[in-house]
């Protein structure tokens, strides 16, 4: 099964623009064409002029202007598609909730249709949202986006052509099996002056079929230098990154869960060292203070797909926290403009809390404090810590708070959180840790309970669902708040 239609080619020469003119818009332009002349006589139509690219790749089913609704809207828009099959899966849905510093000056575009394949009796329901940046390369990055856009569309089409044929030409009219829908949501993970991170996941169906392959593609820029980079531009070269990668991933994966370590150490030699062409296919995205690996949902059946797809089986990310990067991160790679990686090179101590002011502030969509359920561990081998802290959550409006009051001592502070909870998660350490964001710790995907939030030596559980925001209060934590 491909991954892009075979009328599309792309190349990998690291600028910010990677598409074909002639490859990408050789059925397409045409079309995109007409679509833009049949809708600049209605003044009121400019979004169907300026989304024309992704209008085309509809049109090559049916004419988009005639089936299709276009809207913009701010950074905090999220449609509500198919809820029974997007819901809270975290795996398929990342979510603008995991962006730890919002841009507001995004915009976003929603694209929603239903178009017919007439001759072959089946019909689709089309719903596409991705954003639109200000700023530094805008122009060519959004140019670009639209094309991605447009690429998983055509890719969609040929994949589900591909599958039902003539079979449904005989099908009734209320049969479901001639029922498709393509669900395409961006999410922009890091966007600053000088880095940007953007995906488009999907989630979709297609006519005569239940299981398919789900359409991914992730890009990162370089804004300082207009250039898109790839994962091998991250890190120092021939500092066996890769094996640090993919320690961090067995440690994660469902394949290895129960293994011992070193059972886990085994399937890191068994894996070798990537190929340049799989460093490359890898997908992925950055965050705050992590970064992201993504893959398809059936990519591990094809070795070809990322550094590791085997790894990626039951689950579509894995999460590094980059204080886990530490001694492979490249400090003159982009990497140099995220200021939490670079205080890791500058420096072994964390920031302090009494020379900086912490500029957090909680967007309008963010849950409610009474809404989070924090979990507080008092690792810092001095009486009543968990209790301060409880009390100045609870002063700052958090009601559904847990202590341990005698955890096993540990030496570093953390705070782990729920992936959907993460701008929650910031702002109780700008609360408590002001300017120390390097406490922030995305838990492991399918955690339920934080392996140093230990009492008497055993596992405290923890139900991540219950308690979204876990606190491990260590022997560093500031004396007073």
């Amino acid at each position: 099964m491909c991954r892009i239609p075979a009328s599309v080619s792309e190349c990998h020469t690291g600028t910010v623009l990677e598409y074909s003119y002639r490859s990408v818009l050789a059925g397409g332009m045409l079309i995109a064409l007409v679509v833009a002349a049949t809708v600049l006589a209605d003044t009121g139509s400019q979004a169907f002029v300026n989304e024309a690219v992704v209008l085309a790749a509809i049109s090559e089913v049916q004419a988009a202007q005639d089936n299709c609704e276009v809207s913009y809207g701010d950074y905090t828009d999220e449609p509500d598609w198919h809820p029974w099959s997007w819901g809270e899966n975290r795996a398929a849905r990342p979510g603008r909730l995991e962006l730890l510093f919002p841009d507001e000056t995004l915009t976003s575009v929603l694209v929603e249709c239903i178009v017919t394949d007439t001759a072959h009796n089946a019909w689709f329901e089309i719903n596409l949202r991705y954003h639109l940046k200000a700023g530094r390369h805008a122009t060519a990055i959004n140019r670009q986006v639209r094309h991605d856009v447009a690429n998983a569309v055509r890719w969609y089409f040929a994949e589900s052509k591909e599958r039902y044929g003539d079979s449904l030409i005989s099908e009734p009219s209320d049969s479901i099996h001639r029922e498709g829908y393509f669900d395409l949501l961006g999410v922009v993970s890091y966007s600053s002056n000088n880095l940007y991170s953007v995906g488009l996941f999907t989630d979709l169906r297609e006519p005569a079929t239940m299981n398919s392959e789900n359409f991914l593609k992730t890009r990162n820029y370089d804004l300082s230098t207009g250039q898109q980079f790839f994962l091998d531009d991250l890190f120092i070269p021939e500092s066996s990154w890769e094996t640090r990668l993919i320690e961090e991933m067995v440690d994660q994966a469902q394949k290895t869960r129960g293994l011992s370590h070193d059972e886990r150490a085994q399937w890191v030699e068994s894996l070798g060292t990537p190929t340049p062409e799989q460093i490359r296919a890898q997908e992925f995205t950055l965050g705050a203070n992590g970064l992201r690996l993504e893959c398809s949902i059936y990519c591990y059946l094809d070795d070809s797909n990322g550094i590791a797809p085997i790894l990626f089986w039951m689950t579509a990310f894995h999460d590094i926290s980059y204080n886990r990067l530490y001694d492979y991160v490249n400090p003159d790679g982009p990497f140099r403009h995220i200021d939490y990686v670079k205080s890791l090179h500058e420096s072994t101590a964390p920031p302090s809390t009494r020379i900086c002011e912490d500029q957090y502030t909680a967007p309008s969509y963010q849950r409610p404090n009474e809404d989070v359920g924090v979990f507080i561990a008092n690792g810092t081998s001095s009486p009543m810590r968990a209790t301060e802290v409880s009390q100045i959550l609870s002063d700052e409006g958090f009601r559904w708070i847990t202590t341990l009051w005698n955890a096993v001592p540990v030496s570093e502070t953390k705070i782990y959180y729920d992936m959907t909870y993460a701008m929650n998660a910031r702002e109780v350490q700008a609360i408590l840790f002001p300017c120390m964001v390097e406490l922030l710790t995305p838990a492991p995907p399918g955690a339920d309970w934080i392996p140093r939030a230990i009492n008497s030596g055993e596992p405290t559980t923890i139900r991540l669902e219950d308690r979204n925001v876990v606190i491990i209060l260590g022997s560093d934590t500031p004396a007073g708040w």
